[in-house]
Parts: structure tokens; C-alpha cells; sequence
């Protein structure tokens, strides 16, 4: 960021150089390859003295613009670290909440598969890390550092459906059988300091 900073502070001198000097210096002393030898050609083709004050107005102009435009890029930079910092130990535990409450409560059939660790970073972000453990989740900065514990834990949501609710099997052994299939867990999550 410090390098656009540069970059604006060099061309708002290289514009107020240019308003010093004035347009009617840089044209009289400018390239002559362009200047015809006719000293009547000559006066046709110089600008006006009008032409000249907008030149150099213009020039002015510009080179207050892109100071300005250094002075807003420095006082952004700060914004805009080339590195990010590390997550502090209470945005490591705030994202490990986050991700509890985003879990907590879901049902799922008991048959699908749980969470993983993929899971667990979707709901915490990129700059966290997360090692799965079973049903706990060590989730930590990306430097390894302050360590939080994210517990999932599954419980029956309810009993099995009555062979009644379910779709009228020919055999009543596979309805039961179908109806123990169905059983949902609840998922319910804490969150501690600490490694799991």
C-alpha cells in the first residue's frame, strides 16, 4: 500500500513541477521538430493565452488530486496489512461458539454420517484450524495457538415412528425393521478451553 502512497506523491510533484514551470515555458522551450519555420504558421499555432491559464490550472489541479489521493491511500494502509494477525484466544473461542450454535440442535437421521473437521472449517472461516478427534474438534489459530475444545455430542430425538406412520410394507418384520432405521438424533454442543 505504501508503494501506491509513492506512486501519488511522486506524480502530484511531477504535476505541481509542471505548474511551476507553466505551459507557455514547456511549449516555447518544448521539442521543435513540430515547429514550422513560418513565423505566421507559428503564431497560428500557438495556444492562446487562455489556453495556457487552463493548461496550468489543469496541472494545479491534478497535482492537488493525487496528493490528496497519497494522503487516503497512507491513512488506509493500516487497513490493509500485507499479513493478517493472528486470531486472539477470545476470536478463537467467539468462532468455536459461533460454529457450537450453528450445530447445536440440528437433527439428522441416525444412519447419515456426522460431522467432520470439512464441516466444522465451512461453519469457522479460513483463518482457524481444526483437528478432529472422533466427535470433538480442537479448533485453533493458524499458528497452533490458543486452543478450544468443540464437543458434539448425539442423542435420540425420539422414539422410533409407530409401524402406523410409516408406508404399508408387505412384511411386517421389514416395516419394523424400516421404522428402527428412522430413529434421528439431536445434536447438542459445548464448547471448553483447551485441546480435547
Amino acid at each position: 500500500m505504501v508503494w501506491y502512497a509513492v506512486t501519488f506523491f511522486a506524480l502530484a510533484a511531477a504535476f505541481g513541477v509542471l505548474t511551476l514551470i507553466g505551459p507557455r515555458r514547456l511549449f516555447e522551450h518544448g521539442p521543435r521538430w513540430y515547429r514550422d519555420s513560418d513565423a505566421a504558421a507559428q503564431r497560428a499555432l500557438t495556444p492562446s493565452d487562455q489556453a495556457f491559464r487552463y493548461g496550468r490550472v489543469a496541472q494545479g489541479v491534478a497535482a492537488v488530486i493525487m496528493l490528496l489521493g497519497g494522503w487516503y491511500v497512507l491513512d488506509r494502509a493500516d487497513d490493509f496489512d500485507d499479513e493478517p494477525a493472528e486470531a486472539s484466544a477470545e476470536e478463537v473461542r467467539a468462532a468455536a461458539e459461533r460454529a457450537a450454535d450453528a450445530v447445536d440442535g440440528n437433527q439428522r437421521l441416525a444412519t447419515e454420517p456426522g460431522h467432520d473437521a470439512v464441516d466444522i472449517e465451512r461453519a469457522l472461516g479460513p483463518d482457524l484450524l481444526v483437528e478432529e478427534n472422533g466427535a470433538a474438534f480442537t479448533i485453533t489459530n493458524t499458528e497452533g495457538e490458543h486452543p478450544v475444545c468443540l464437543l458434539i455430542d448425539e442423542r435420540v430425538a425420539d422414539s422410533p415412528p409407530s409401524i402406523d406412520d410409516l408406508p404399508p410394507y408387505v412384511d411386517e418384520e421389514l416395516a419394523r425393521e424400516a421404522a428402527r432405521s428412522i430413529v434421528r438424533v439431536t445434536l447438542s454442543t459445548s464448547v471448553r478451553a483447551g485441546a480435547c
